[in-house]
């Protein structure tokens, strides 16, 4: 041997020990690492072999088997070449220079050995002009020394020799699956990475065909619970778009014995140079949006590591520079690296396609284009600059993104830098909704419509932080959106308000923050702060618990007092929650102190609260002061009190308001003591009585204002006390003038003329006009306000003072012609009243002392009125004037029987008939007039609620219904006010009025217009049904309101309990003109009172 020889020797030895070195390397390397990437890396391994050995003319086809404890890898390439499977054997790669290969049985097949580390090859081997000749062999790699690695090399080697041996293959098929890798799976963890590498396999296979067309199909048969499950991947037509675009059909056919599905997917690729951009796509869906386990890098094939690439869409450039375990690129800012620089290159080159890409997907309107705009999030990675990448990659794509018009809005089409377009982003899809709601109502704010979820499409980028509005930026300027954003045409504001609350407390860090009282979020009750659409915080707001509006009211007049004592303004509305707004019982809102509310109103409603310069403002006090009481009296408990003060107030005084809640008792003694003390004062103000009539009521009857009265001095006794209502110049005594009513006296006198003889000495003793100082005996007063009484004996005193003054001095001659007049008068009633004489004027009980009283002229017309009784008596044939008198009564009673217009007539013009006699049977008069009576009562009640129901057919409303008054209204046109009418049916046991029945009330376009109506009611059987009767004073309330007047003639059914018929007749005057109606007899009667005061 010489030293070539030994050379050559050692060379082989050498280049066998590296070959074992570095397989032994390699599968170290694979016993002590457990990596899923790795796992995943094997079938793309066998894929690129395949596709590597495919033909020229023809795509290779590639079928996956996996049962339980074996899988199968199987393609229709070319056979082996001597070199290729040697390659395979040694792990040296068989790839030379120039050839289209990805990689030849390179380290990468190595990974093939996760799977099993004895792996039998069954192929055929062809090779220049040598025929074809089938082979198996198994390489062994479980040994752990080089030794062990190269002794099953060795015996590989020997089995692959035997190759000779074997048949020649004389029908070879290209179509065949001629070339089979088997992996024996014989443990869990084996079998375990299969499947990882399957199920990976489907996330990526798309792509692969996409990218690597010399493969024509995949398919992958698996095994489970003795069924194989078949799917099988084709390759389909791809069809160019506009744009340069291109959408590949892929068709995936799954299979198992029972059934067979067909389904095709699309991929939407741009491809220029070396580069080629894609993503999927579905006429359903629009762009698919790319799993998370789908490298974002392909050369050809995936690179197992590269899922978290920044970039959109899946590139493919066979000329990336790719790291040693195939798993990514690098970009680092080392210039020495020539691989980062090859790699920035084309990665600036991509960033440019991507603009094309995703222009031409917009113009097409693919659909869901945020699939393919979401870039993943920045992570750290040693083998990427991170200035480099947010620079080029992630500013550069936030610039072409943010420009392209892609997002869908409301107002159409619109980019992400437009300034009013914002993201919206929430905790979950419920508040992501709830947000859209209220933005989708503001003006000048563009949101995304549909379902593509840009939040996270953009999220990536890191876009600016104002174009996200989160939840909590809306509440933060829920005030400012309120006031100049929303379009309330699309959403009320309270309900936009009501919207926000209710998504804010959905989301737990914000209900904390609300019920901390961090956020204002709760609008308030008062109309300027809800104008200027202000919110408040919890803390600062209170729950409305049913208080009414109008006390609300009045405590914000009474708020004007500017208090003396340092009070602060209740400004109750500011502290009250809006009555729209649900707060859906949170518990940490309170209740409003009513008690606050109360004690506000009882201490201010007093005229005696004191307030700051109150001369300087007086009048601003006391206005306050009158809107306040008014308020208060329009929703007092006590229904006739209201009724007394808007028959004085009118139309000042506000619509009656009734509360139903008893906890607001107790706030209206003040405001009731101070209205009536009002009234009072206003009644004393008037020069008298018959002056305080003409101007505050000058169509009510005498009557009615004493009614009024008494009324009035009832509640002043009840509400003020008699200590300070008795204090007030509101009390009239009988010459009309009010005085107080601790000034007058009880009126007990029988009879006027003791007083009227005691006028006539007034100018001796003002005392002695009475007058003066006793109470109007129209009014009746409570004997709690302490008025004397004054008796005749008193006026008798004064009279008997005055007339022994006269006469003591002179005689009743010379004393002047009304005291002489007084005089005679006194005669006359002390003859007419012997027993009161003697008691009241004892002294003038003797002829002789009468005669003192009496002048000769006064003698001489007595004496001619007692020659005139004379002549009467002779005339009548009479000894006695008792029995004049007894004849007149009897000529009267005589005259009534006589009479034929209402000689059946009990009461009211009405009669007894056949009917009500069948009824009731045999009962007395007084019994028929009550029943009358009742009859009247029930025609009246008819009559009322036709005419209710005669303003309702107007489209009037009732808007408060009241035994004795109710009020309708009817809304203008336009709106804004309203038409008005009060029916008032005072009639009942309580107050009664002459002259009419019924008052209607009309407040319209001109001023008010009362109208009386009078009812007369007869039964249908009635024998004077056909007559109205009309009393002195109906006949005059008749004359005096003309046209404003109507008698209502109503027939009512006793028996059934019902009105049956009812007829109106305006103005019984122009009636009896017109001869509606006419008197039974030919002419009128009529008795004229001589009554001095009247005649002009």
């Amino acid at each position: 041997m010489n030293y070539q020889a030994l050379i050559e020797q050692n060379i082989e030895t050498v280049y066998q020990t590296g070959i074992a070195t570095k397989i032994l390397q390699h599968m170290d390397r694979i016993r002590n690492v457990s990596d899923v990437s790795q796992a995943r890396r094997w079938v793309m391994e066998l894929f690129q072999n395949s596709r590597d050995a495919a033909y020229e003319d023809q795509p290779v086809k590639i079928r996956i088997e996996l049962k339980e404890n074996i899988l199968s890898f199987s393609h229709n390439g070319r056979p082996f070449r001597v070199k290729d499977i040697l390659s395979i054997i040694n792990q040296v790669s068989s790839k030379t220079p120039g050839e289209n290969l990805i990689g030849q049985f390179g380290t990468g097949f190595m990974t093939t050995y996760q799977l099993s580390e004895e792996v039998e090859v069954q192929a055929v081997l062809k090779d220049g002009q040598l025929p074809y000749k089938p082979f198996s062999i198994r390489m062994d790699r479980r040994g752990t020394t080089k030794e062990e690695i190269l002794a099953g090399i060795f015996d590989t080697m020997e089995e692959l020799k035997k190759a000779d041996q074997s048949d020649t293959v004389t029908d070879f098929s290209r179509d065949g699956y001629n070339t089979k890798f088997l992996y024996h799976l014989n443990n869990e963890e084996s079998r375990k990475i299969a499947q990882i590498g399957m199920t990976d396999l489907q996330e990526t296979i798309l792509y692969v065909l996409l990218f690597s067309e010399k493969i024509a199909s995949v398919e992958l048969a698996e095994e489970v619970n003795g069924t194989f499950h078949n799917v099988v991947y084709e390759r389909g037509d791809e069809e160019e778009l506009e744009g340069g675009l291109k959408r590949l059909c892929v068709v995936k056919t799954s299979a198992d014995k029972e059934q067979s599905r067909r389904e095709s997917h699309f991929l939407i690729s741009l491809a220029q140079e070396d580069i080629t951009l894609a993503a999927g796509w579905s006429r359903e869906e629009g762009m698919i949006k790319l799993s998370d386990q789908l490298p974002r890098l392909f050369v050809d094939f995936p690179l197992i590591g590269a899922e978290d690439f920044p970039f959109p869409v899946v590139i493919n450039c066979r000329n990336f520079r790719t790291n040693e375990p195939r798993s990514g690129i690098t970009l680092v800012d080392n210039l020495a690296s020539k691989d980062a620089l090859v790699n920035k290159e084309i990665m600036e080159r991509a960033a440019a396609l991507f603009g094309r890409f995703l222009h031409s997907l917009a113009r097409l309107n693919m659909g869901r284009l945020d699939h393919v705009t979401k870039i993943p999030e920045w992570k750290p990675n040693r083998e990427l600059s991170e200035e480099w990448v947010k620079e080029h990659l992630y500013g550069r794509l936030y610039g072409i993104v943010a420009k392209e018009p892609m997002i869908k809005t409301k107002e159409g089409n619109t980019a992400f830098e437009n300034q009013q377009f914002y993201l919206v982003s929430g905790i979950d899809a419920e508040e992501i909704k709830g947000i859209r709601k209220l933005l989708s109502v503001l003006d000048g704010i563009q949101i995304p419509e549909g379902e593509e979820d840009w939040e996270e499409a953009f999220a990536g980028y890191e876009p600016p932080q104002e174009k996200s509005l989160k939840l909590e930026t809306i509440v933060r300027h829920a005030q400012d959106f309120l006031a100049e954003r929303l379009k309330e045409e699309k959403m009320e504001p309270i309900a936009w308000c009501q919207f926000l609350y209710e998504t804010a407390m959905r989301n737990p860090e914000l209900a904390v923050r609300i019920k901390a009282g961090e956020i204002c979020i709760f609008p308030n009750q008062n109309p300027q702060d809800w104008g200027q659409r202000r919110l408040f915080a919890i803390r600062s707001i209170r729950r409305d618990t049913g208080i009414p509006e109008i006390l609300k009211e009045v405590s914000n007049i009474l708020d004007e007092l500017d208090s003396q004592r340092g009070d602060e303004p209740l400004k109750i509305r500011d502290h009250l929650l809006h009555l729209d707004f649900k707060d859906g019982g949170l518990k940490e809102l309170e209740d409003y102190e009513q008690s606050r509310l109360h004690n506000h109103i009882v201490s201010r409603t007093n005229r005696k609260y004191p307030v700051r310069n109150f001369s300087i403002y007086k009048k601003i006090y006391e206005e306050a002061w009158d809107r306040a009481w008014l308020l208060m009296i329009s929703c007092v408990e006590d229904e006739e009190l209201y009724r007394f003060a808007k028959e004085f107030y009118g139309e000042k005084l506000p619509q009656r308001q009734i509360l139903e809640n008893s906890q607001f008792s107790g706030m209206w003694r003040n405001s009731c003591y101070w209205i009536l003390s009002q009234i009072l004062h206003a009644v004393g103000e008037e020069e008298n009585l018959e002056r305080f009539c003409e101007r505050k009521f000058p169509h009510w009857t005498r009557t009615q204002v004493y009614e009024w009265l008494n009324g009035i001095y009832g509640k002043a006794l009840l509400y003020m006390g008699e200590s300070d209502a008795r204090l007030i110049f509101a009390f009239p005594n009988q010459k009309g003038k009010f005085l107080m009513a601790c000034q007058l006296r009880r009126d007990e006198t029988v009879g006027e003329e003791l007083k009227e003889i005691a006028r006539e000495f007034q100018d001796m003793d003002s005392q002695c006009d009475i007058y003066q100082y006793v109470l109007d005996r129209n009014i009746c007063l409570d004997y709690r306000y302490g008025l004397l009484a004054f008796r005749e004996d008193e006026a008798a005193m004064r009279i008997h003072w005055a007339v022994q003054q006269i006469l003591s001095g002179k005689n009743l001659s010379d004393a002047k012609p009304e005291h002489q007049e007084a005089c005679t008068r006194l005669l006359a009633w002390i003859q007419e009243h012997e027993n009161a004489a003697e008691k009241y004027f004892p002294g003038y009980c003797t002829e002789e002392e009468q005669m003192r009283l009496l002048t000769p002229k006064a003698a001489v017309r007595m004496q001619k009125k007692a020659r005139d009784c004379q002549r009467l008596l002779e005339e009548l044939g009479a000894q006695t004037m008792e029995e004049v008198i007894g004849r007149l009564a009897e000529y009267k009673k005589t005259q009534k029987e006589g009479a034929d217009y209402f000689s059946d007539a009990l009461w009211d013009g009405m009669a007894w008939d056949e009917d009500l006699g069948a009824e009731f049977g045999n009962v007395t008069d007084d019994k028929k007039e009550e029943i009358l009576r009742q009859i009247g009562v029930a025609g009246e009640k008819y009559a009322l609620t036709n005419i209710k129901r005669y303003f309702k057919d107007l489209g009037y409303e009732t808007v408060q219904d009241g035994d004795a008054e109710t009020w309708m209204e009817k809304q203008k046109e336009g709106g804004e006010s309203f038409y008005r009418a009060r029916i008032y049916y005072p009639d009942n046991s309580k107050y009664h009025q002459a002259g009419w029945d019924i008052q209607v009330s009309l407040t319209g376009e001109r001023e008010r217009e009362e109208y009386y109506l009078e009812v007369k009611t007869h039964t249908p059987q009635s024998v004077v049904r056909k007559r109205v009767l009309l009393s002195n004073e109906q006949m005059k309330a008749a004359v005096r309101n003309r046209e404003r007047y109507v008698v209502l003639r109503v027939l009512y059914n006793q028996r059934e309990k019902r009105g049956e018929q009812m007829l109106a007749f305006a103005d019984p005057v122009k009636q009896i003109e017109k001869g509606v109606f006419a008197n039974q007899k030919n002419g009128y009667v009529f008795v004229v009172e001589d009554n001095r005061e009247d005649m002009e």
